[in-house]
């Protein structure tokens, strides 16, 4: 048998070879593998939250309480500078009745102030509060309807007296929440 050719090939030694690349650091590594289900965990409890706003108008009314009670406690503070006081104590009542109310998961236009301050005293509330809250309610509507033009230092008095009663109910709703 005769050879005709070389039929293996040598490795070539003489080429300059480069050094394998760096490996990952580890900590590129940990990201890798704990980044992405991170992301779709936290995406999940996103879906989750917005599903459960959507379903649960409870839910919803106790998380905006308090963003829509500073809102409309604005608005009476704003009357007050304008020295309007139909429109202060229309927007002082929808502060207190409406953050209440969405605390009690109680839809605003479906209870009355009564029915808050029932509601409070089954809660526990103490009776000297709810004695304070009566009577701011039956202060702001006497001056909502009453002919007659309210003293700014008053209005002011109403307001700071607000903002304690529902500083003070908010606890005790929040008290009630958790257990």
């Amino acid at each position: 048998m005769k050879v005709i050719a070389r039929d293996i090939r040598y490795l070539k030694t003489a080429l300059p070879l480069r050094p394998p690349a760096e490996p990952l650091s580890p900590v590129l590594w940990l990201m890798g593998f704990f980044f992405p289900p991170l992301v779709v965990l936290v995406l999940w409890g996103w879906r989750r939250h917005l599903d459960r706003l959507a379903a649960d108008p409870r839910y919803a009314r106790k998380l905006t309480a308090s963003k829509s009670a500073r809102q409309a406690l604005k608005q009476a503070r704003q009357a007050r500078l304008r020295r309007d006081p139909k429109k202060f104590y229309g927007a002082l009542t929808q502060a207190v009745t409406g953050y209440l109310a969405d605390e009690l998961g109680v839809s605003r236009s479906g209870i009355t102030q009564r029915e808050i301050v029932h509601r409070l005293h089954m809660l526990g509330a103490e009776k000297a509060l709810l004695e304070q809250l009566t009577e701011l309610f039956d202060e702001t509507d006497y001056a909502r309807f009453a002919a007659g033009g309210r003293e700014l230092a008053e209005m002011g008095a109403h307001e700071k007296r607000a903002e304690v009663l529902l500083t003070q109910l908010g606890k005790i709703l929040r008290k009630e929440r958790r257990v």
